[in-house]
């Protein structure tokens, strides 16, 4: 007479919604859960917008540092002007901020004179006939922007959604090429 074997099947490990954030930084193998996929797809959706956002304007940036040509303007006048700006979150709101309008002019690469204008916080120091660095590109009609009111915002913006972008294609990589635990004991 042949003995009966019984088939004993495992309980799946159940762990509370929160354990799994730890489950990202460590290297236990997460179970496959769809509200914890969702949510990585729902991040990785985001973090992409934000590369590509950061992308274009670090590609601006990277044109006016490759392409532009940089000279000497004078300033013209300098004056206050009230703007209208929208702030806030969830309730949005009119406010009127003041802010510098700076007027100036330069001679570009033929020889002819520009004029342009820029906008500054009221505190900035910039007064009429003081001289400064201007940065354009040639053939293309108000580019032109002064050197100490750039901002590299968007550079270091890229940067980090480069790095975060890598560390996650690189988890995905690792999580895709480990071995696939076994249920059975050999």
């Amino acid at each position: 007479m042949l003995a009966s074997t019984t088939n004993v099947r495992r309980q799946p490990l159940v762990r509370p919604p929160g354990a799994l954030i730890p489950l990202i930084f460590s290297r236990e193998r997460a179970p496959m859960n769809d509200d914890s996929e969702l949510q990585k797809f729902k991040f990785v959706l985001i973090a992409g917008i934000f590369f590509l956002v950061s992308a274009w304007y670090a590609a601006q940036e990277l044109r006016y540092a490759v392409f532009s040509t940089r000279t000497d303007a004078v300033v013209n006048e300098t004056r206050i002007e009230i703007v209208k700006e929208r702030r806030g979150r969830r309730i949005k709101r009119t406010v009127e901020v003041p802010k510098l309008a700076i007027s100036y002019q330069y001679a570009d690469a033929s020889g002819s004179t520009v004029h342009g204008e820029a906008m500054a916080d009221p505190d900035a120091n910039f007064e009429p006939g003081q001289t400064i660095a201007v940065q354009y590109l040639d053939g293309v009609d108000d580019s032109e922007r002064i050197v100490a009111l750039t901002s590299l915002w968007s550079v270091y913006a890229f940067l980090g959604s480069l790095a975060v972008m890598g560390y996650f294609i690189w988890q995905m990589a690792r999580e895709a090429n480990a071995p696939i635990p076994t249920s059975r004991r050999r």
